[in-house]
């Protein structure tokens, strides 16, 4: 069922004129208002994605590549230095001390700036430190829901913001990444906004693939053609949802009545979901890191090749 053929049967429902742009513009938001309530409330398979990070090891400064920065300025250049682009959005941290500073824009090889300004006394031929502090994640991520890397046998932990800076204030550290956390990052290379990004713990101290699994925001219904992410033997669910907002906007008596149905189709949803009723139920210690995780045996009575 397309945008157009949802529209239609709505407007049908609820008797509603979709010659009026008006109606149009609120059809259609009201299709997207209930693709997102349905994605809102349940982790649906239809909603899962990965995508993998690549690394990007540390680049620091050598006895012949050095930067000078003076105090209160916001532009640094570099002796026997080469600044790429993809810079931008990195952060420094300079030899003169454990502050680290975002770069944010590029001039030349041996020119960039850095916000905020720099702070301590002017420095001539100092050592450096370049570092990716925090790896985008795609625009459509609503919600991470595991990480993991294969050079561990455990995955990754999520660890909040507020328990990191109580952890580890000065971040110092490099080596295999063992835990992760999140925030809200604008990348100055990216036109798509606000997104999630995810920083590791330690720093990594190697080129490495991390993947992220993630729930996605469900693409928005926008022209006729367009057919929504909700799996199609659920389409009339969308299509209960949207008259719900149409009866509600109309002050319809039906208005309670349709608010039941459509409350009643998600129930079914949840109820057909997961696809599989397969489960291995494992035990594993959180900072068990040395082996994998192993299911549970069956106990002795159920006989080879179930007992352990």
């Amino acid at each position: 069922m397309d945008l157009d053929t949802l529209i239609n049967e709505v407007t049908e429902r609820a008797s509603i004129d979709k010659l009026s742009q008006t109606n149009v513009t609120n059809l259609i938001r009201w299709c997207n208002q209930t693709q997102n309530d349905i994605a809102s409330r349940y982790a649906w398979p239809w909603l899962y994605r990965r995508t993998a990070i690549t690394t990007v090891v540390d680049r620091v400064g050598s006895s012949t590549v050095t930067v000078d920065a003076t105090n209160g300025s916001q532009t640094v250049s570099g002796t026997g230095t080469t600044i790429p682009a993809t810079d931008v959005g990195r952060f420094i941290q300079f030899a003169s001390s454990n502050d680290w500073y975002e770069i944010t824009a590029r001039a030349s090889n041996t020119s960039f700036t850095i916000t905020p300004a720099y702070a301590p006394a002017t420095e001539t031929g100092m050592n450096f430190t370049i570092r990716t502090i925090a790896y985008n994640l795609p625009a459509d991520c609503a919600k991470v829901y595991d990480v993991r890397q294969a050079r561990t046998a455990a995955k990754l932990h999520y660890i909040n913001t507020q328990t990191f800076d109580l952890l580890r204030p000065n971040q110092t550290s490099t080596g295999l990444p063992r835990a992760y956390y999140l925030f809200y990052y604008r990348s100055p290379q990216s036109a798509t906004g606000q997104q999630w990004a995810i920083s590791l713990e330690p720093s990594p101290d190697a080129a490495m693939l991390i993947e992220v699994r993630y729930l996605i925001r469900p693409p928005a219904l926008a022209v006729g053609t367009d057919i929504s992410i909700i799996p199609q033997n659920y389409h009339h669910v969308l299509a209960d949802g949207a008259t719900y907002y149409a009866y509600l906007w109309s002050n319809s008596p039906n208005t309670a009545g349709m608010k039941q149905i459509y409350e009643a189709g998600i129930q079914t949803m949840i109820r057909d979901m997961p696809q599989t009723v397969d489960n291995v139920t494992v035990l594993q210690a959180v900072d068990e890191i040395s082996r994998p995780a192993r299911g549970v045996p069956f106990p002795d009575p159920f006989g080879w090749p179930y007992a352990s």
